[in-house]
């Protein structure tokens, strides 16, 4: 006697059978990747810069220099402008740093 193979949908190399319970969780898996791919592809590039404007490091995105700078706490809301420095230091987008430093593009 052979087994029946149940069909279903293959997520991370595992087989969810399709019933809802586990319908729902690959679903909520491709979710989940899809908004990890977005947020690689709409990442900005940040800068972490001394008091006096000048560059310290680049960083790829705001969670990378979060993830760098432990104790500076702050790095989201000093992006935003909701705070002026954390840790001691300011961090801009990469793009907004050429627009409010003319000078200094390179």
């Amino acid at each position: 006697m052979k087994h029946a193979v149940k069909k279903g949908l293959v997520v991370r190399g595992e087989k969810y059978v399709n019933n809802m319970r586990n319908i729902g969780m690959a679903f909520r898996e491709i979710n989940s990747q899809r908004l990890r791919e977005f947020a690689k592809n709409t990442s900005k590039p940040v800068l972490k810069l001394d008091l006096e404007g000048n560059i310290l490091e680049e960083y790829a995105s705001a969670k990378e220099a979060r993830r760098e700078n432990p104790r500076s706490f702050g790095i989201t809301k000093v992006l935003t402008g909701k705070q002026f420095t954390t840790g001691g230091f300011k961090y801009i987008h990469k793009e907004k740093y050429y627009e409010n430093y003319p000078l200094r593009q390179g």
